[in-house]
């Protein structure tokens, strides 16, 4: 049985932004986690980025940015989009 929250809406359906609002929107097929998630993608790339332009003794934060380019990317394509929002049914 879903946890009531308030408003008539289950604890999933009010998750606050970020990435595991987005798995959890794109897992049940919901075009608002692509959205969420090239949020966090565009979020994750430009905080990254700025701290390595800061901070350059450790490439951490350059893989963070490019870990954020890369969702922004991979969602930004329609082949992805269209994979991730509709039901995948196998070809026998």
């Amino acid at each position: 049985m879903p946890i009531e929250c308030g408003q008539g809406r289950t604890v999933g359906e009010t998750a606050a932004s970020g990435p595991g609002a987005a798995i959890y929107q794109l897992g049940n097929r919901q075009p608002t986690g692509s959205y969420l998630g090239l949020n966090g993608g565009a979020t994750a790339l430009v905080r990254s980025a700025a701290a390595h332009c800061v901070r350059r003794a450790a490439n951490d934060y350059l893989y963070g940015a490019l870990m954020g380019l890369s969702i922004v990317i991979m969602l930004l394509i329609p082949v992805f989009k269209k994979r991730l929002l509709t039901e995948y049914i196998a070809k026998k």
